[in-house]
């Protein structure tokens, strides 16, 4: 901006007064950019509520209707759903008629922002926002004590995780994720020791457990609610080849060669020389 105005033949004070309009342009776009920024902030944590509430899945569903209509189909409170659609319509998420009153989700919309969705259900990472500004204030601490935030200041983290991973578990992990390792499926059929480090919930060491009954699988990870809940889905499926340790991988004392491989965004990992 500042050669542009230069390089322009003008006098000084016709330089100057345009360099300080140009100035005040800059600061204009910048509070505009700003103030569009934390308007924007808002339409995720409204999505995180619908997700939380299932009000999109209900409104997914729902032929064009009012507040009242979706507070007693939802089983809500009214002026809370209210209040919701209105920050849903300012953000473009949800149309409404003023005529009628009415509200609608489109179903272009309702495609990404259902659990019909599955794993392309793009509200269910808003959750991470929320939980995400929940610490805001021990990570500011951090900045002048260093040191970090605990695993038990996100009490949410790994059922998101937890129900997020599942979905891609579920739909990929036997059927195209094992099978990119040559001969892994094959060695997992006939038996080897695998290890999953950070395995959180252990959903995918249960999976593999129930696939491969001759293989012995171990779910390492540092949150003890994790473990906890991977334990009792190993229970609940009835597997009994799986064994899960609350531990930090510099703490393993794992004997035999580690060879790591990425699948599904885990670490699998298994002891070579160990194939019958």
């Amino acid at each position: 901006m500042y050669e542009v105005l230069r390089n322009r033949k003008m006098g000084k004070d016709q330089f100057q007064g345009h360099w300080q309009l140009a100035i005040l342009l800059i600061k204009a776009g910048t509070a505009d950019a700003i103030g569009c920024t934390q308007q924007v902030i808002i339409v995720p944590v409204s999505i995180s509520i619908g997700q939380k509430t299932h009000l999109l899945d209900l409104l997914a569903q729902l032929p064009p209707s009012t507040s009242e209509q979706i507070a007693g189909a939802a089983g809500l409170h009214e002026r809370y759903v209210r209040e919701w659609l209105a920050a849903m319509v300012t953000g473009r998420i949800i149309e409404s008629d003023a005529a009628s009153g009415t509200y609608r989700l489109p179903a272009e919309h309702a495609a990404w922002l259902t659990r019909a969705a599955g794993p392309d259900n793009l509200a269910f990472q808003t959750q991470y926002l929320v939980l995400l500004a929940s610490v805001q204030d021990e990570v500011v601490a951090c900045f002048s004590k260093g040191g970090g935030v605990p695993y038990s200041s996100f009490p949410h983290f790994q059922r998101l995780m937890a129900e997020e991973s599942a979905h891609v578990v579920d739909a990929s992990l036997l059927q195209v994720s094992l099978p990119l390792i040559p001969r892994l499926v094959e060695r997992l059929q006939r038996g080897i020791d695998v290890a999953d480090i950070g395995c959180g919930c252990g959903h995918a060491i249960n999976v593999m457990a129930q696939a491969f009954p001759k293989s012995r699988f171990v779910g390492y990870d540092i949150s003890q609610e994790g473990i906890a809940a991977a334990q009792a889905e190993a229970r609940w499926l009835g597997v009994t080849n799986t064994r899960f340790e609350v531990q930090e991988v510099s703490g393993l004392d794992t004997p035999g060669r580690l060879a790591a491989r990425a699948v599904s965004r885990k670490e699998l990992m298994w002891q070579e020389g160990l194939e019958p």
